[in-house]
Order: C-alpha cells, then structure tokens, then sequence
C-alpha cells in the first residue's frame, strides 16, 4: 500500500491498529520500515508513546526499522536490534545505545563505553577476556598510572559524560574507597 501523505500513513496504520481490535481478523504483527520519516523528534516520541499503548491492549507487536535516536530512544534497550550483514552472515546486536547504532549507520562506529586502563596490560586482559560482541560496542583507553586513569574519569564526569569506567590494576584493590574519594575531590575541585 502506497501512502500519499505523512497524515494519511500515520491514520491508516491507527486505523489498522484500532479496525484489527473490534473485528474478527486478529492483528498480530505490523512491520513497518523507517517509521521516522517526516515525523519532527517529538511528533516520533508521541507517535511511539501511542504504538506502545496500542500494542499493549491489542496484544499486538510492531517491529520497524528507523535510522532516528529518538525512536531508539522511546524504547526499552530489550527491544532494540541492530542488523548488519557481513561477508554474507548476518550479526544481531541486541540491547543496544542509540548512539552505537546511528554510530554504526554512519560508520563511524562510535561506542558506547570508554574503559580506562592504567597500561596495554589491562587493556590486553580486557581484550582477552571479554567477548567481541561486547569488544566491538566499547573503546579501551590505556592512560597511564592509576592516578592519571582516576582524573580522566573525573574530567569524563565533569562534563557529563557517564559512558566511561576506570579499570585499574589489582593491586589496587585495597584502596577502592581511597580512589573513589579521589574522584570526588577531582570532580569537586573543578567546581571552584
């Protein structure tokens, strides 16, 4: 089915939602491909607020393919997918960040986490042990000694970027509440 305009798409696919519910055909399934288009960022969060509503009380699902954060963002991390094809195989990126996956469409393949290691040691022990789907979603950053890991955190917070952990070596165990402190006098020392 062809649509002429933005209205009548967004109508016939309500119409659909609601006709399904009073009618004896029973709607299981609506796919949709690229549900964003022509809609501005907060007609795409009214019109998801209201898909969820429906599907909620017609016991129905919606999948549909969008390239907009906003959409991603309107979901629950469970009910987002990234598909890729590569070399012929398909890879299925599930729980995903709307920036990883625009990242991703855009390929410029932005993470989701930065992770700060004091040396290639730990980064090589990351690298070793976590697994690639996890490896490709985040950037290890080897910075330096446990001090230096500890102020980039804290300059990562300072201007609001949560997406990152420090990982420091094991020896530091022992002194977790001493880093901590010292990652809230970096933060509260930049206030001034």
């Amino acid at each position: 089915m062809i649509f002429t305009s933005l209205q009548s798409w967004i109508l016939q696919v309500l119409h659909t939602l609601y006709f399904s519910a009073n009618s004896t055909i029973q709607l299981s399934l609506l796919v949709i491909d690229e549900i964003e288009l022509g809609l501005h960022e907060s007609a795409q969060k009214r019109l998801i607020q209201e898909l969820k509503k429906l599907c909620l009380e017609l016991h129905c699902q919606i999948i549909c393919s969008t390239h907009s954060c906003t959409i991603l963002d309107c979901l629950p991390p469970k009910g987002r997918f990234y598909l890729e094809s590569v070399d012929g195989m398909t890879n299925i990126f599930s729980n995903i960040s709307s920036e990883y996956a625009t990242g991703k469409l855009s390929a410029g393949e932005k993470k989701e986490l930065s992770v700060y290691t004091e040396d290639e040691v730990g980064c090589s022990i990351l690298q070793g042990f976590l697994p690639n789907p996890i490896l490709r979603r985040i950037k290890i950053v080897p910075i330096g000694s446990d001090q230096a890991v500890l102020k980039q955190l804290a300059a990562a917070y300072r201007v609001g970027n949560h997406a990152c952990i420090a990982f420091c070596d094991g020896d530091k165990r022992q002194n977790y509440e001493k880093a901590t402190s010292q990652v809230k006098r970096h933060l509260e020392g930049r206030r001034v």
